[in-house]
């Protein structure tokens, strides 16, 4: 299930709701639509261990595909790096329990 997430038709909609957009990170909105698409991430797996369960090889591969013709490769590079590690803190945040 959750190892084709990017796959899935909600979290599909959000995530190219979010890509689209002329900055991923750059306004603030932007950053909220990237948020909403995480939920949507999160939404799909379910709790918990959701690190093992949302492939981050598979979030770097859609990004790649979004990103390489829209900046330069050293651009796209660093914006994807970015991005990955934002996600990997959120989702280590939305699976930490609270004692």
């Amino acid at each position: 299930m959750t190892e084709n997430y990017m796959q899935d038709a909600n979290v599909k909609k959000y995530f190219d709701r979010w890509i689209n957009t002329p900055t991923p990170l750059g306004h603030p909105s932007d950053t909220r639509r990237f948020y909403q698409f995480v939920k949507a991430c999160v939404d799909y797996a379910g709790h918990p261990n959701l690190s093992r369960k949302l492939s981050i090889h598979s979030l770097k591969l859609s990004l790649y595909d979004a990103l390489h013709d829209k900046y330069p490769e050293t651009a796209y590079e660093n914006l994807v790096n970015e991005i990955v590690i934002l996600f990997e803190h959120l989702i280590d945040y939305e699976d930490t329990v609270y004692p």
